[in-house]
């Protein structure tokens, strides 16, 4: 199968692509970072862009399709969030988040849908949401509202896109033990922690292993649904 990952420098988004390519998959690696990109690895290709930017995300798409000779799947790994009171956020600081939340995930889809659908071999999309999209939690306002869009998002476009045979869905995942949110502080991580009932965070592979299933002709049947990877953090 071929895979286009945005996101693919964070620390879910590059063990997917070592998953991918362990599973023998070609692999395209967006993103604005360049980390994946250090290393060569037979059956990847990365394309360092602006993924906020449309025009440059049609480019690094079309130069894998060409490559490649065409793309079955796109996970859209990217985002970003901010842990900020409501009453100090600025224009900028909702924009941002918005921006790089949402705009990507259109950039990505519009980018590459069109080749799925001129390919007529049907495909499978996998977005990213959040169990913030889901339930109130303090300080993640324009993070919690871009993953909610996300959902609409998905379902809308699993809507417009079964007639091609494209199957749309999205993973929920709760804080996952990457660098980045093990990083943050230690209130923000407990409280997370006490509305899990499996008692322990999410792992990075739990992630990873419910985005391989949903591109994989095991979830055939599956399009326009949220899977929440996260212990029981909300129950869907």
């Amino acid at each position: 199968m071929r895979v286009v990952v945005t996101g693919a420098s964070g620390g879910i988004g590059s063990a997917l692509v070592e998953r991918l390519l362990t599973d023998g998959h070609r692999v395209a690696a967006i993103d604005v970072r360049a980390a994946v990109s250090d290393r060569d690895a037979p059956g990847l290709s990365t394309y360092r862009c602006d993924l906020a930017s449309y025009e440059q995300t049609e480019e690094a798409v079309r130069r894998f399709v060409a490559d490649a000779g065409g793309v079955e799947a796109l996970v859209n790994v990217a985002g970003t969030n901010l842990l900020r009171p409501f009453t100090e956020l600025s224009p900028d600081d909702w924009a941002y988040v918005l921006r790089t939340n949402l705009f990507t995930l259109f950039n990505a889809c519009r980018a590459t849908v069109p080749h799925m659908i001129e390919a007529a071999q049907g495909g499978a999309i996998v977005n990213f949401s959040s169990t913030f999209a889901f339930r109130g939690q303090r300080h993640v306002v324009p993070y919690a509202a871009s993953k909610a869009g996300v959902v609409g998002f998905t379902r809308a476009l699993a809507a417009e896109l079964a007639p091609h045979a494209i199957r749309v869905n999205a993973v929920a995942p709760a804080a996952t033990l990457t660098a980045r949110v093990a990083a943050m502080p230690e209130e923000f991580l407990a409280e997370q922690l006490a509305h899990i009932p499996l008692g322990r965070f999410t792992r990075v592979e739990d992630v990873v292993n419910a985005v391989c299933f949903l591109i994989s002709s095991d979830a055939s049947d599956i399009t326009g649904q949220t899977l929440s990877v996260s212990g029981g953090d909300v129950m869907l």
